[in-house]
């Protein structure tokens, strides 16, 4: 068992998205670790505010969960992972979204890594004219210590 505190920042000029700002706390539990497999998962209270570019603001309370799996295919060199925070508002039904990452640690020689990754950030009241869901490829270059 575990402690939770959390923030999320987002600023996305594409989804008129000027800020967003998500606070959350809760208690977690680490539903299982071997040297291969890794699982956590908590839930909580979350505070929500959306300031959209067009000056429309949103401010809500959320239920908010969180999970994270990591398995590790090859040690020290090839890694898979999921993790995601969900903020499902306690009032109206547009009061949700979510972001999610996916991918792969690849490491390389010498303490290096590269890390393809996707991203994505549901929200399921987006500023008017815009799509629910945003979507990012990342591939990075990393050491680790």
């Amino acid at each position: 068992m575990f402690v939770n505190a959390n923030a999320i920042f987002t600023s996305d000029r594409f989804r008129d998205l000027d800020l967003r700002t998500a606070l959350g706390t809760g208690l977690g539990y680490q539903v299982l670790q071997t040297p291969v497999v890794t699982l956590t998962a908590d839930a909580g209270l979350g505070w929500v505010n959306e300031n959209l570019e067009a000056g429309i603001e949103d401010r809500y309370t959320a239920a908010r969960e969180s999970a994270a799996l990591t398995i590790t295919a090859i040690p020290n060199h090839v890694q898979f992972f999921h993790q995601h925070d969900g903020y499902f508002g306690v009032t109206g039904d547009d009061n949700l979204f979510v972001t999610m990452q996916n991918g792969v640690r690849i490491g390389l020689a010498a303490g290096f890594v590269t890390t393809l990754r996707l991203d994505l950030d549901y929200d399921r009241s987006p500023s008017p004219g815009r799509r629910n869901t945003d979507q990012t490829f990342a591939f990075t270059l990393g050491y680790r210590f």
